[in-house]
């Protein structure tokens, strides 16, 4: 039969269940995501480590041997920026501030220290100058126009003085290599979409004199 009612005074067996209480430990895993989230777009405008044209590097291409004046040999990117620089030094084209962007160049995000995969390049380059004695350049950095303004401009202008730091540092007189950083002043593409931008996101190598 059913049981009946509980007698007065009896001693419920099982406290009716009351509203769920939060977990300590999800609220402490949203607050984290929410910190990452907003560290992440505090950045200055590079937020990732690579710059655009480090995007062509991610693809395999072939290694070419280049001959440099006094007897050198390096190996290098066909095609690629060191390739293309050596290209236009042993042609008879005079022209002057003539830009090459760099296309193996890294740095940590948001910040002006070269990665490891940067060496390979900024070792070629070095090279190439030391044989072509008369040149020199300016290195320019360029970001894009995410985050603020002025943090973007000081972020450039590092990353071009830490490629010019990398070089003295491989030999070439600092007297040869100038530096500048133009933030998000010069793109060469759209800022409205994540390829242009890291279109934008770039370090330029000017040729000021042959």
């Amino acid at each position: 039969p059913p049981p009946g009612p509980a007698e007065p005074g009896a001693v419920p067996t099982e406290a009716p269940a009351g509203p769920a209480r939060p977990r300590s430990w999800l609220w402490g895993a949203l607050a984290a995501t929410l910190i990452f989230f907003v560290s992440y777009w505090m950045m200055p405008g590079e937020q990732t480590a690579r710059t655009a044209e480090n995007l062509a590097s991610s693809v395999t291409r072939a290694v070419k041997a280049l001959d440099l004046p006094g007897g050198m040999k390096i190996d290098v990117t066909a095609g690629g920026f060191v390739d293309t620089l050596t290209t236009f030094l042993n042609s008879p084209d005079v022209t002057l501030n003539r830009s090459f962007t760099f296309d193996e160049l890294e740095f940590d995000p948001g910040s002006a220290r070269l990665s490891p995969v940067s060496h390979a390049q900024l070792q070629q380059l070095a090279a190439v100058l030391k044989a072509y004695r008369t040149v020199l350049i300016s290195v320019a950095g360029h970001t894009d126009n995410i985050g603020n303004a002025s943090a973007n401009l000081r972020l450039s202008a590092q990353r071009a003085a830490a490629v010019k730091q990398a070089l003295v540092g491989q030999g070439v007189a600092a007297t040869r290599v100038a530096d500048e950083g133009f933030g998000s002043e010069r793109p060469i593409t759209t800022n409205d979409t994540e390829d242009g931008r890291a279109k934008n996101r770039r370090v330029e190598l000017v040729v000021l004199k042959r």
